[in-house]
């Protein structure tokens, strides 16, 4: 708010007030005013169209997100994160091919991307392809991704994939991480 008493004009600054308000002020229709004013005064700054897309994402404006996640990727199509965000959009919209594709480039420009190979995992898990699965969150797990998320999709991937043994060994790690990451509890369940 300093930054836009300042200069009303910056778009960092807009893209920032909109990620605060409905991130913790819970002002989705504030957010998303900041979201296009950011765009509006810079309609090529990337974390704007990258931040915009997780926002639409959360609101289940699937297509949408889409669209924001691909304007980012053409922008910068060599940052890591924006590739895995939009592969991961592209999973979310049940573009199955063209996400694993799109994970598998950006993991050409950033091998040790934990997000990339987590999102490549959830791509193989929707496909019912699940050594694959598997093997990405370990991937993912070994590079430093969120444990609790981490041990909650292999738990998960292992039980639907009859793997009744992993599948507890997960739902243990899971319990054990649990008092002190409040996410585990989700994870568990």
């Amino acid at each position: 708010k300093k930054a836009l008493d300042l200069d009303s004009e910056l778009a960092g600054a807009h893209n920032s007030l909109a990620e605060l308000l409905y991130r913790f002020d819970g002002d989705w229709v504030g957010a998303e005013k900041e979201f296009k004013r950011a765009l509006e005064l810079d309609p090529n700054y990337v974390p704007a169209h990258h931040w915009y897309s997780m926002y639409l994402a959360f609101l289940g404006r699937k297509q949408q997100a889409l669209e924001e996640a691909r304007k980012a990727y053409e922008l910068d199509p060599l940052s890591p994160v924006v590739g895995a965000n939009l592969a991961k959009k592209l999973e979310e919209n049940r573009q199955y091919d063209e996400a694993i594709s799109q994970a598998k480039k950006t993991l050409e420009l950033e091998p040790n991307s934990a997000v990339t190979h987590t999102v490549l995992g959830m791509v193989y898990e929707d496909k019912k392809m699940y050594a694959n699965a598997i093997t990405e969150y370990k991937t993912g797990l070994q590079l430093g991704g969120f444990p609790e998320e981490l041990h909650g999709l292999l738990g998960y991937v292992y039980a639907i994939s009859g793997d009744r043994a992993n599948a507890d060994k997960m739902t243990r790690e899971l319990v054990q991480v649990w008092p002190g990451h409040a996410r585990a509890a989700l994870d568990l369940a």
